[in-house]
């Protein structure tokens, strides 16, 4: 099975801590995790309108399948067993209303107040930073 690449955005402490909460319950390691400011993404073959809407988007890379926002919410959370049950309650949830939510949050993610420092475990470094 190809690994899937989850693509965040690495400058947002809430998204931070939302990867390495993923990574910590990706007991299959399915994801591997890149920054949307490393160097890593700069080298991912992405179609180009697809870099233009990172700047506030979750992209799931599955083989030559995009998901955006909603979708890839959807798709990670029914991979990632502690999760699996949100996942599946979203599902039937049209996509336009989900991602109008999550346009909404995305609007201010950067507010929320989470810890600046991110201690990050040895092992997940492995898996979020590339």
């Amino acid at each position: 099975m190809n690994k899937q690449y989850i693509i965040f955005d690495g400058d947002c402490a809430f998204c931070n801590q939302i990867v390495m909460l993923l990574a910590k319950n990706d007991t299959q390691n399915k994801f591997i995790f890149i920054s949307n400011t490393s160097n890593k993404f700069l080298e991912l073959e992405m179609p180009s309108n697809t870099k233009e809407i990172l700047q506030d988007t979750l992209i799931l890379l599955e083989g030559k399948s995009i998901f955006v926002r909603g979708k890839a919410i959807k798709n990670i959370l029914v991979q990632i067993p502690k999760f699996k049950i949100l996942g599946y309650l979203l599902l039937p949830i049209p996509n336009f209303i989900v991602d109008v939510f999550y346009r909404l949050f995305a609007e201010i993610r950067r507010k929320i107040n989470v810890k600046r420092e991110c201690i990050i475990d040895e092992a997940l470094k492995l898996k979020i930073f590339l």
